[in-house]
Parts: structure tokens; sequence; C-alpha cells
């Protein structure tokens, strides 16, 4: 939490292989229990993990949401049919913009 407030608001990602698909993971469950905000799981399968939810995965992560990406481009299509093509740029840069790592 410190990191987070004093460096960079990072999110933490745990990528876990659990024998049993309703299990939480051992560190997922501590870091729920002590209330750390934005933890996100992706579970696979400990004996057979199912490779094709990788690309998903770093999709997720690349857009820095939770949303999926049919999710996110539905939205985009409406804002593009409700406003301007110029101002739908201008809200995507400055959401670049503001969301961008720290300059150093």
């Amino acid at each position: 939490m410190k990191y987070r407030s004093e460096v960079y608001p990072a999110k933490l990602v745990f990528i876990s292989f659990l024998d049993n698909q309703h299990d939480q993971g051992q560190m997922y469950t501590e870091f729920l229990n002590a209330n750390v905000p934005d933890v996100i799981q992706f579970k696979f399968n400990g004996q057979r993990p199912d490779l094709t939810k990788i690309d998903n995965l770093l999709g997720l992560l690349s857009t820095d949401s939770s949303q999926t990406f049919n999710d996110q481009l539905r939205k985009l299509q409406n804002e593009f049919e409700q406003s301007s093509i110029e101002s739908v740029m201008m809200s995507l840069i400055n959401k670049q913009t503001n969301n961008g790592p720290p300059n150093e």
C-alpha cells in the first residue's frame, strides 16, 4: 500500500495454476483478507492449463481493465455514434496521457 501511495498506483495480478477451479489460492486469499484493492486473479487448471486464455489475459492486462475487449469495443462504438470523431479521439488521447507511467 505504501508503494502505491508514494511511488506508483500499481495493481496486483495473480496468475494461479490451481488443482480446483473454485480454490482461491493462498496468496490471493491473504490479499483479499487484508482488503488490498484492485487484486486481480486469473485461474488456470494446474494439471491441464487452457493456454487459449492467455490471449484474453494479455488483452485485459494491456488495456488495464477487467472488461473484455468486446465490452470496450461496444463502449467505443457507442461513443463514436454519440460524438464527433475529434472529441472521441481527444478523449482517448487524454486517457492515455493521464494513465501513462510517471516521467523520470
